[in-house]
């Protein structure tokens, strides 16, 4: 997690016993009871909702008998031992409403094996949202516009897991200018999943 206080990025990190990784992570509001991060187990299919100064209440949880139940997605789930998805070259298709499934029009192509992220945003302040393809590597490569100096103009943030580094871009002046907002250490192989935006106040 990366709290952002007295103009300072500070680092700090939370463990669940029950999952070797996070897949997932984002604020989650319940009918009854307070607001929290859930989070999305990887080795049991497990979904935690983490509450400040509070023990983690199991939310929903399954077995679906693979090696590993994993939580891939929110929506989704896949077990990698029974099944994947490979192409080597990445198309992006826009479906509008009542396009057929297989009636996608093509917008663009990645000479690439992976596209796990697609976000979008106004990051020049134009009214019109962009589509972003940063030059850092990873193999999530997790990206996510949104406007958290409250600017009115979205920043774009980026997990360039092959430069063990989180970084920050934003428009000023017709270009853009990237921050790095966080070094990993050399010694340590991290690899971050997703990226989102969540108050301070319920960050555990």
């Amino acid at each position: 997690m990366l709290i952002r206080r007295e103009g300072k990025w500070i680092h700090r990190s939370i463990e669940d016993p029950a999952s070797n990784v996070l897949h997932k992570a984002m604020v989650y509001s319940p009918t009854s009871g307070n607001a929290g991060i859930l989070t999305a187990g990887g080795t049991r299919a497990i979904l935690k909702l983490w509450e400040k100064g509070a023990e983690p209440e199991i939310v929903w949880e399954a077995d679906f008998g693979g090696k590993f139940s994993r939580m891939r997605e929110m929506e989704a789930v896949a077990t990698h031992d029974q099944g994947v998805v490979a192409g080597g070259q990445v198309e992006i298709l826009r479906f509008e409403a009542g396009t057929e499934p297989r009636g996608g029009t093509k917008i663009a192509s990645l000479e690439d094996k992976l596209c796990r992220f697609l976000t979008v945003g106004d990051i020049d302040g134009d009214g019109r949202k962009e589509m972003v393809d940063a030059d850092s590597r990873g193999f999530e490569h997790a990206a996510i516009l949104v406007d958290l100096d409250g600017d009115k103009t979205d920043e774009l943030y980026v997990a360039n897991d092959m430069g063990g580094e989180v970084n920050r871009y934003v428009w000023r002046e017709g270009s853009v200018h990237k921050t790095t907002i966080h070094k990993y250490p050399e010694e340590l192989s991290y690899l971050t999943w997703n990226i989102n935006a969540a108050p301070v106040e319920l960050i555990p």
